[in-house]
């Protein structure tokens, strides 16, 4: 699975989460398109960014614990190579691919990176 597939699948969660319609814990683990047990892992990966969720048992559906949002954006842009220097913050990883930017994350994937 690569990170855009990642980024996705956290971006439906997310809003499944929000509109409290995830259905049950085998319900979303099938909206998700991943198995029970990975369904938990990406429930940890949303507590490692601070968001604490619960399911409801009445209700059918995970809900988050606060009443903080939680904003999941992603772009993409092609750069020359020549440009990979001019990015301020971020880091890099892979060699190739740079997640930059101070308020959203960019990917940046260089010309001709496969």
């Amino acid at each position: 699975m690569n990170y855009i597939q990642k980024i996705e699948r956290l971006q439906k969660l997310n809003k499944l989460i929000e509109q409290g319609r995830t259905g049950t814990p085998d319900e979303l683990a099938q909206q998700l398109g991943i198995s029970r047990s990975k369904m938990y892992e990406v429930l940890d990966d949303l507590k490692s960014l601070g968001k604490e969720v619960k399911y409801n048992r009445v209700s059918k559906t995970f809900y988050y614990v606060d009443d903080i949002k939680l904003d999941i954006k992603f772009s993409m842009k092609l750069i020359e190579a020549n440009e990979t220097g001019k990015i301020a913050g971020g880091f890099q990883f892979f060699s190739s691919v740079l997640f930059s930017g101070r308020s959203a994350h960019t990917l940046a994937i260089p010309k001709g990176w496969n």
